[in-house]
């Protein structure tokens, strides 16, 4: 019985020993295979202290890292629209628009009446003011455009003849005005309510 006993014992720790050679192999072997979320891992750690900003942080980091909106800041940001538009093709600009839309659609009203430059240029005029900046965010997240809805549609068609005559001056005026800021501001907010 004991002759019987210690076999038992020594071919379990014989195959524990195999195991654990085993385990290791297989763990050399397992490195060597993808992981299927690294890609999205080591975005995150590349990117984790922009998803850890608070919304406001960010904002104010975007708004002095600059970029051009290349004449891009009217369209509906449909896919492949937008090539070289800074809040199209810049990875932190995705991470502030993946924020909840109702935080970012409160806080970008918060920014409205703002009239500080901030560093991003809307071809083919001037930069933008932290205002303006709401308002063509507000665009991209709700897919319309602030002269499309019927109170401003005035200014839809009409052209932009120079300088002082344009879509960002017109902006520019509509945000200086308290009134149609407000109703700006209802109209967002209905749309995002429907």
């Amino acid at each position: 019985m004991k002759l019987f006993l210690s076999i038992l014992i020594l071919l379990f720790l014989y195959s524990c020993n195999v195991g654990n050679k085993n385990n290791e192999a297989n763990k050399d072997r397992l490195e060597l295979v993808p992981e299927p979320d690294k890609e999205l891992r080591l975005e995150y750690e590349r990117n984790e202290k922009f998803y850890k900003m608070e919304t406001d942080s960010l904002w104010n980091y975007l708004a002095k890292q600059g970029g051009c909106l290349t004449g891009n800041q009217y369209s509906l940001f449909v896919e492949n629209s937008g090539e070289d538009c800074v809040m199209v093709e810049s990875e932190i600009w995705d991470i502030f628009f993946k924020r909840d839309k109702k935080e970012l659609t409160d806080f970008l009203f918060s920014k409205m009446a703002d009239t500080m430059e901030s560093s991003i240029h809307t071809c083919p005029f001037d930069v933008a003011t932290n205002g303006e900046l709401a308002v063509y965010c507000l665009q991209k997240i709700h897919g319309k455009n602030w002269f499309d809805f019927n109170d401003f549609n005035e200014f839809a068609n009409k052209q932009s003849i120079s300088d002082t005559e344009n879509y960002q001056i017109w902006l520019r005026d509509l945000l200086n005005n308290k009134k149609k800021r407000k109703t700006l501001k209802e109209l967002y907010l209905n749309k995002m309510e429907k």
